[in-house]
């Protein structure tokens, strides 16, 4: 029950973060984002959580924002690789987790518009 209760209030203050951060036309990067991912990520690899729950928490940043913003947070975890890769070392199911993110987002964008946001996401 803890673990559920935690993931579904990183949940909501994620996109809470992401609703504030459009609303002030505040770049992704510069919002609490970034932090929140990274405080997931840290709580998680402490055991208070599901190691599955920082990606879940992309999974829906990805999914309910627009393709431009997408593009932008993608940008911010190139930055986190050392965390994702954590992640993803403890916990085989994290690895499909991302790459359900990276397929998910491979489908919304265009090959001949978005090329190089593509080969990112590649790679």
């Amino acid at each position: 029950y803890f673990y559920y209760s935690t993931e579904l209030a990183f949940q909501i203050v994620g996109k809470e973060i992401r609703e504030e951060s459009i609303a002030k036309g505040i770049e992704i990067a510069d919002s609490q984002f970034p932090s929140l991912f990274r405080t997931a990520c840290n709580i998680a690899q402490n055991g208070y959580c599901r190691m599955i729950m920082p990606l879940m928490l992309l999974d829906n940043f990805f999914e309910s924002s627009s393709l431009a913003l997408c593009e932008k947070m993608w940008n911010v975890l190139i930055t986190m690789q050392d965390e994702i890769q954590q992640l993803i070392s403890k916990n085989s199911n994290a690895g499909f987790a991302l790459l359900n993110i990276v397929n998910s987002l491979l489908r919304r964008t265009s090959k001949m518009k978005d090329g190089a946001f593509r080969g990112s996401v590649m790679m």
